[in-house]
């Protein structure tokens, strides 16, 4: 029998494709379309997870390989800096539990997300990881001109 798959939602907006993402704030998922709201659920209603998902795809708006990609980016990109592959999942979801400073600098136009170290050597160095892939896109948060920079800090 297959394994339940829960999906796993960072803090902050992930884009599923140009015009469709979602955003988690707490425990609330909001999808959005273009600037617009469009469905809430909680983060651990599944059913509202697969009910939605289930829509865009019917409904032609993202292809379930967008949808799958949205849920698992980040996952693999991490996996590709560990030893022990399978610990990337647990490895992203204590990460989005840690607290963060975020320091808006409007003179330079960037959005600076400072992590804090993990106590494990091993996490510090995929967190590191992650964070190099993450700046190399050059993201821009949505609604504003502020380019996001991640650092990792003690």
């Amino acid at each position: 029998m297959p394994q339940l798959q829960i999906p796993l939602f960072p803090e902050g907006t992930t884009l599923i494709n140009q015009n469709i993402g979602f955003l988690r704030q707490g425990s609330t998922i909001t999808y959005v379309y273009g600037n617009l709201p469009v469905f809430s659920h909680d983060v651990d209603d599944l059913a509202s997870f697969r009910m939605f998902t289930s829509q865009l795809y019917i409904n032609g708006s993202a292809s379930q390989a967008e949808i799958y990609r949205a849920e698992t980016a980040m996952t693999n990109i991490v996996r590709q800096s560990m030893s022990r592959q399978d610990d990337a999942r647990s490895l992203l979801r204590s990460l989005y539990a840690t607290e963060a400073d975020i320091l808006p600098d409007l003179a330079e136009q960037k959005l600076t997300v400072r992590l804090h170290q993990p106590a494990n050597r091993c996490s510090s160095e995929s967190i590191q990881h992650l964070i190099g892939e993450l700046n190399a896109t050059e993201t821009v948060f949505p609604g504003t001109d502020l380019r996001l920079i991640y650092e990792l800090v003690s």
